[in-house]
């Protein structure tokens, strides 16, 4: 990530402004902020203004500041995903700074804020829509996310009937894929690095039917091809491991925003539910 970014500083170095020389300068030395950083922090702590940030990014050969953040992630964790040493230094780097625990506060705030944005879009109810009416629906994840998918699946079937955690453990999918109820949809959640049956698994899914709602991280670029229904989160990434902070607050949103829908349909599942933790002494 570094020779990278660094070589694209200096090809363009003669063309930079003052400031942004002096941006060029501070990148050149902390090269792991670009990943880290918003436009406003990293303006902050270079000294110079956010749009001196979108103005060098621009130069250096990106879209925007999105666009240099999904070539640098590539480059600092694959494909290969071998460069641990970068993982150690911006995680050693975070938590050495004075105002490390700080900056990691504010990164799963913005993560929580856009999390809430995506909740006042028009794809947000077309999937609680989904989500309510749907005969069954499936949940799976891949890796770091299948933990997610199982948990997603349990408090939805609390609120409904015909839940399922997808697994994949038969590499074929064939509980949700052979399923014979009319309306069915699936939701895959995904993070870097994506998982390789992901996308081939909403493709599948598609041509037989199902609909498809995939839940990922903001740098997900097979998602928004795969689907219409496609919310993106935004990550924290001053950890070894991203936060999946973020993640979890758009999964609760929308287990609780199905049960809003549903209204008092939920009384009756729930209730089931809950005898029958009853009955088996689940709980004390």
């Amino acid at each position: 990530m570094v020779d990278n970014l660094t070589k694209r500083i200096n090809d363009q170095m003669s063309n930079f402004t003052k400031t942004e020389r002096l941006l060029a300068n501070f990148l050149t030395v902390n090269p792991a902020r670009l990943l880290l950083e918003t436009n406003s922090s990293l303006a902050k702590q270079a000294e110079v203004s956010p749009m001196t940030v979108s103005r060098l990014v621009q130069k250096i050969g990106f879209k925007n500041m999105a666009d240099a953040k999904r070539f640098l992630k590539a480059h600092s964790y694959g494909p290969k995903g071998s460069d641990f040493d970068v993982r150690f230094e911006r995680a050693h780097e975070a938590r050495k700074t004075e105002h490390g625990d700080r900056e990691a506060i504010e990164a799963d705030s913005h993560g929580i804020h856009t999390a809430y944005a995506t909740r006042r879009t028009p794809t947000w109810n077309k999937v609680v829509t989904l989500l309510t009416e749907a005969d069954s629906i499936y949940i799976t994840g891949f890796q770091t996310t299948d933990y997610l998918a199982r948990g997603m699946a349990m408090f939805l079937l609390y609120a409904r009937p015909n839940v399922h955690h997808l697994s994949g453990v038969d590499g074929i999918y064939a509980n949700a894929l052979t399923d014979p109820a009319k309306k069915k949809t699936l939701i895959i959640l995904d993070v870097f690095r994506y998982g390789k049956n992901a996308p081939a698994l909403a493709n599948f899914a598609k041509e037989k039917g199902l609909d498809v709602v995939v839940i990922c991280d903001e740098f997900c670029d097979w998602a928004i091809k795969a689907t219409e229904y496609y919310l993106p989160v935004t990550p924290n990434t001053r950890f070894f491991f991203n936060s999946m902070g973020s993640l979890h607050v758009v999964m609760n949103l929308l287990v609780h925003d199905v049960i809003d829908a549903l209204g008092e349909r939920v009384k009756p599942q729930m209730n089931a539910v809950w005898r029958a933790q009853d009955d088996f002494g689940q709980y004390l």
